[in-house]
């Protein structure tokens, strides 16, 4: 829902950049595995993420190859 507030938001984000150290992975492989872990939708997902996290998952995908450098745009992504 868009009804988030902004705590669980800055939990998000946390959440998943725990997610990135502990397991090595990319930011998208984090979204994606947070929200198998959670039975989340990544589509449902990716409309909450705000522009910080946003910021990091575009710099994964640039740096994965998965996003063109001059795309910046997060609809873009594979998620």
């Amino acid at each position: 829902s868009s009804d988030v507030c902004s705590s669980d938001l800055e939990q998000l984000i946390q959440d998943i950049d725990d997610i990135v150290r502990r397991n090595r992975m990319n930011y998208i492989d984090a979204i994606v595995f947070y929200c198998e872990k959670n039975n989340f939708d990544v589509e449902s997902l990716a409309k909450l993420i705000p522009s910080s996290l946003r910021s990091k998952v575009e710099e994964s995908a640039r740096q994965t190859k998965m996003l063109k450098k001059q795309y910046y745009n997060i609809s873009t992504l594979p998620i």
